[in-house]
């Protein structure tokens, strides 16, 4: 919801629920809604791994920071 109400955001591990594949740190990922629609791109801020131990926690870096973000035009 955060990503999609016009205002900058970043994608923070409290608002991810789900992780598939591997990437590494600097990696184009997609970032996908619950229901699997493709919502943008962003560059990992680091590795799958890491954010696996982060998902769903409070006060953690970004897993995509605003200025690595972009949100497809729906």
């Amino acid at each position: 919801q955060a990503l999609l109400s016009g205002k900058v955001a970043s994608l923070l591990p409290i608002g991810v629920v789900q992780l598939e594949g591997d990437f590494a740190k600097g990696d184009l990922i997609e970032i996908r809604s619950e229901a699997g629609e493709g919502l943008g791109l962003g560059l990992a801020s680091y590795a799958a791994t890491t954010a696996l131990e982060r998902i769903g926690k409070k006060n953690q870096p970004p897993i995509v920071h605003y200025d690595h973000l972009f949100l497809y035009d729906k």
